[in-house]
């Protein structure tokens, strides 16, 4: 009996343990730097307008804008390409 469930377990294993061929086949270069919020509610805020201006590399993924402060927060590229473990946030 014992012997039966080693088998069984030994085969549950084996059946389970099958690699998916599909993964990671190809890359994927995120490159669009458009802004993903409208940017014109910053129209009161000519200091980030300005800052966007001079750094292109900014995009805006966030903003806020509520009766006691202007901020944004952005996503940063480095040469087209997007940097996961760098934000910027302006206030």
């Amino acid at each position: 009996m014992k012997n039966i469930f080693l088998l069984l377990a030994i085969l549950t294993v084996m059946t389970s343990c099958q690699k998916d061929v599909k993964v990671c086949t190809g890359y994927t270069e995120l490159t669009d730097q458009n802004h993903l919020v409208d940017i014109n509610n910053l129209n009161g805020a000519q200091e980030l307008i300005d800052t966007l201006t001079k750094y292109p590399q900014l995009q805006v993924y966030r903003i806020i804008n509520n009766q006691y402060s202007w901020g944004m927060h952005c996503y940063v590229f480095y040469k087209g390409l997007k940097i996961f473990t760098e934000n910027y946030t302006l206030f």
